[in-house]
């Protein structure tokens, strides 16, 4: 069974903001290589490390991002990195690359530059706030300045509170999937047309996207919508014997649910006051404290996995709170044989997430370990002509 991609050449340049792009495309298939300065991408010296030691092979984020890849450096500084890179990028099919606007275009590697040797070359840019445009040199180190001025932060929390961050690296996951995307559509058109094309992705307008109804919303009333809830709302979070399940209502179950308590043998006289016969009527039932108190009775029956099974069973729709410790054990996942067994040379054995869909006709790359730096420098300056005097001159003078 062939994979989707055998054959498709891609260079990565790019940090945490597009790094997961050349990751799936390695999952499909897909030879991706990570160009590297030779002192080694700088999220290799970005935390958490395994076993708590800052090393540029122990780097939990850059061996989940770059997984199936292969390790090239190269000094972009130097005349002979830039000329080494051409020719690379000669024999490419696909380049990433996340540098600020104007960047690769001043070292002579821009879209155009390369295109002119390989026409058929697609180049993906991803950055903050695109190439062009007033903002398009706005530094964001972080998603957290995504989040806010691409609008999504703003419906998010309690009301009178400060908005909340969507959570670690939750937008340059996403945005990558743009870009993915973006990518797929690019080689699509080529194999019709044999012509490249180049992509400017902006992650303030991949997440402006994340604003949906609220936009409209907004011009159609005069006014944006305002946040979820007042300074009272909370989650409806229940607790059990070993952790906690949210659900967004009992919508048409009221009966069924004091059905289960009285099973359960809790009182249910306190749901007798006529305030809650609408509550057997409506269709998105309300959850107020004394429910919940009665929710919290009962998951001091059940652990959280067995309270959300019963749940289920009798048709309300609640799901247990699963942590990053709990998720590798969840029974599902294990049923699906999701996570998948990496063994990195450096940090050893562990399960890292799977693919992002299941595919039945083609074959998926998983369990090929990030690779260490520049671990395929010399077979890939090999493959194109440069021999083992000239690869150790480079070396040398930190060309790679």
């Amino acid at each position: 069974m062939k994979t989707v991609y055998e054959g498709l050449r891609v260079l990565d340049l790019a940090n945490r903001f597009g790094s997961f792009i050349g990751k799936q495309l390695a999952v499909f298939g897909a030879e991706v290589i990570k160009v590297e300065p030779p002192s080694g991408d700088p999220e290799r010296r970005r935390g958490p490390f395994a076993g708590g030691e800052p090393h540029p092979e122990k780097s939990i984020p850059f061996a989940y991002a770059n997984t199936g890849k292969k390790s090239l450096t190269l000094n972009l500084e130097t005349e002979k990195g830039r000329e080494i890179f051409k020719a690379l990028a000669q024999t490419a099919d696909v380049i990433i690359e996340t540098f600020e606007p104007g960047t690769m275009e001043g070292l002579g590697l821009g879209y155009e530059d390369l295109k002119a040797d390989n026409p058929g070359l697609i180049m993906c840019s991803v950055t903050p706030f695109g190439q062009t445009g007033p903002h398009a040199h706005y530094k964001a180190s972080s998603d957290l300045i995504i989040d806010a001025m691409g609008g999504p932060m703003s419906d998010r929390g309690q009301i009178g509170q400060a908005p909340l961050h969507y959570g670690y690296e939750l937008m340059p996951a996403g945005a990558s999937l743009y870009g993915l995307f973006a990518i797929q559509a690019a080689y699509y058109q080529r194999l019709s047309t044999n012509e490249g094309t180049y992509i400017d992705l902006s992650l303030q307008e991949a997440f402006a996207t994340w604003k949906d109804q609220f936009i409209g919303d907004a011009q159609l009333n005069d006014a944006p919508l305002v946040r979820v809830g007042g300074p009272d709302y909370a989650l409806p979070f229940l607790h059990t014997k070993d952790g906690g399940l949210v659900f967004a209502s009992v919508a048409t179950k009221w009966q069924a649910l004091m059905d289960w308590f009285s099973e359960e043998g809790l009182d249910i006289s306190v749901f007798d006051d006529p305030f809650y016969q609408e509550y057997a009527r409506e269709i998105q039932t309300p959850i107020n404290g004394t429910l919940m108190s009665y929710f919290n009775k009962l998951g001091e029956k059940y652990t959280k996995i067995g309270f959300m099974e019963e749940a289920q069973r009798r048709g309300f729709p609640m799901a247990a709170v699963e942590q990053a410790d709990t998720l590798t054990e969840n029974p599902h996942y294990v049923a699906r044989d999701y996570f998948i067994p990496v063994d990195h040379p450096v940090m050893g054995k562990y399960l890292y997430p799977g693919t992002l869909a299941k595919m039945s006709e083609t074959e998926q790359v998983t369990g090929i370990p990030a690779p260490l730096l520049g671990a395929d420098t010399k077979d890939i300056l090999s493959s194109l002509g440069w021999g083992y005097e000239d690869i150790a001159y480079f070396k040398d003078n930190g060309i790679v």
